[in-house]
C-alpha cells in the first residue's frame, strides 16, 4: 500500500493529527483538511489525480457528505473507495452501512484503523475493464484520453483475427505489441491505422519493463504522418524513418491537437450528459459555424460524440494552421458557453486549460490557447506565497 494517496476530512484537533501519523507511518500520503467545503476545493484542484481513498465522517447528512457526493457525481471519481470515521452511535454506522462504506469507531486510532484502510482500498483498487468498440472511440481517442488522464494498465484490441496489446503507465505507451511480429512503435504505428474492432481496458499497475520512451502524443502524430505520406505516394515503400523520427510539420500537429482538445471536451462532457444529447450539441455548434470557419466541414461527430475527421481536410501540408485553430477554438468555446448555461459552474472554458495539462505546451504553441481565450495563466502558487 505504500505511496496510496488518503484525503482525510477531519476537524483540525489532536485526533486529526493522531490519525495522519499513523497513516504516514504506514507508508500512506496523506492530505488532511478540516472540512467538507475544503474538501471538494482541494478535489476541484486534483481533477485527474484522485485520492485512492476518502476517510471522512458523514457530517450528519442522511446520504453522505458534501465531499462524497462530489467523488459520485464525477465519473473519474465515482469508484473511490470510502471509510467513515464514525462516531459510535448506532445510528451512525447504520447510515454507513446502509451508504456500502466500511467504518472504523472511535477512538479511531490503531490497528482497526489501517486494516479497515488497507482492505478498502485493496477490495475497491480500479482494475474495472473498460470495453468498446473502435467505430465508437478510434484509436487516437482512445489512447489520446488515457494520456491526458495518466492512466496505467493493458489495453488488448480486436479485429477479425488480429491482436494488439499495449501497456501503458501514467499515460505513456511503454511497450506493444501486434501479430506478425511487430513490436514497439511499429507496433502501435500499425495499430494507428486499425477502424474496426473492439478494445479491453484493464487498469492498474503494470510491470513490464519500459522498452519505449517517445510520447504517446508524439507516436499519434507519426502515424498521422505515415498515413499521409502511404495515401500520397501508394506506390511507393515506406521510408525507414531515422530513431527518433523528425518532427511533424505544424500542420499535422495542430490537426492531431484539435483532435485531443475534442476527444478530451468530449469525454468531460459525458460525465454530466448522455452522449447522444452530447453529440447533438456539438454537432448543432458545428453546423451553426460553418460559414464562417468551413474547416469544420472536414470533422465529423459520431452518434456517440467521438470527432473524426474526414477526407474534407485535404493534404496536412496545405492547411493553414491558424485558420484550422481559429476555426476548431471558436466551436468548443461555442459548446462551453452554451453548456454553461445549462449547468452553471461545470463548463466555463477554463476547465479546458486543467483537462489539457499534459499537453499544454504544444496547445500554446499552436495558438489554441489564445485562440481559447486561455493565455493569460493564473498563477495561484505566486498568489498563496504573497498572500
Amino acid at each position: 500500500m505504500t505511496g496510496k494517496f488518503i484525503l482525510l476530512v477531519q476537524p483540525a484537533s489532536d485526533e486529526s493529527l493522531r490519525i495522519q501519523s499513523q497513516l504516514a507511518e504506514a507508508g500512506y500520503r496523506v492530505m488532511a483538511v478540516s472540512s467538507d467545503d475544503e474538501a471538494v476545493a482541494q478535489l476541484e484542484r486534483l481533477n485527474f489525480f484522485p485520492p485512492d481513498l476518502l476517510l471522512t465522517p458523514l457530517s450528519g447528512v442522511p446520504e453522505g457528505s458534501q465531499t462524497i457526493a462530489r467523488l459520485r457525481e464525477n465519473a473519474l471519481t465515482e469508484n473511490v473507495p470510502v471509510v467513515v470515521l464514525s462516531t459510535g452511535e448506532a445510528d451512525d454506522r447504520m447510515q454507513a452501512l446502509r451508504l456500502g462504506f466500511q467504518h472504523v469507531p472511535p477512538p479511531h486510532d490503531g490497528e482497526e484503523l489501517l486494516l479497515t484502510v488497507g482492505m478498502a482500498i485493496e477490495q475497491h483498487r480500479d482494475d474495472r475493464l473498460l470495453t468498446g468498440t473502435l467505430s465508437q472511440l478510434s484509436v487516437a481517442d482512445l489512447l489520446q484520453t488515457l494520456e491526458t488522464t495518466r492512466r496505467s494498465g493493458t489495453v488488448t484490441f480486436r479485429d477479425r483475427g488480429r491482436t494488439a496489446t499495449l501497456w501503458l503507465r501514467e499515460g505513456q505507451i511503454i511497450d506493444a505489441e501486434a501479430d506478425g511480429g511487430l513490436r514497439g512503435q511499429e507496433a502501435v504505428f500499425a495499430l494507428a491505422g486499425w477502424h474496426e474492432g473492439s478494445f479491453e481496458a484493464g487498469f492498474g499497475p503494470v510491470s513490464v519493463p519500459a522498452r519505449m520512451t517517445t510520447s504517446t502524443s508524439f507516436l499519434l502524430l507519426e502515424a498521422m504522418r505515415r498515413r499521409d505520406e502511404a495515401q500520397r505516394s501508394e506506390s511507393l515503400p515506406h521510408a525507414a524513418l531515422p530513431d527518433p523520427p523528425p518532427p511533424p510539420p505544424p500542420s499535422v500537429m495542430a490537426v492531431h491537437r484539435a483532435l485531443t482538445l475534442l476527444a478530451v471536451t468530449s469525454s468531460y462532457a459525458a460525465e454530466h450528459l448522455e452522449r447522444p444529447l452530447l453529440a447533438r450539441r456539438l454537432e448543432e455548434q458545428r453546423q451553426a459555424l460553418l460559414a464562417e470557419h468551413p474547416r469544420l466541414a472536414a470533422f465529423q461527430v459520431g452518434a456517440e460524440a467521438n470527432v473524426a475527421v474526414g477526407d474534407g481536410l485535404g493534404e496536412m501540408s496545405e492547411i493553414d494552421v491558424d485558420e484550422l485553430v481559429l476555426a476548431v477554438s471558436t466551436w468548443l468555446r461555442s459548446f462551453f458557453e452554451r453548456t454553461e448555461k445549462s449547468l452553471p459552474g461545470r463548463f466555463s472554458i477554463e476547465k479546458l486549460r486543467a483537462l489539457t495539462e499534459a499537453v499544454r505546451d504544444d496547445l500554446k504553441n499552436l495558438g489554441f490557447y489564445r485562440a481559447l481565450g486561455l493565455d493569460i495563466e493564473a498563477e495561484p502558487d505566486a498568489e498563496e506565497e504573497t498572500s
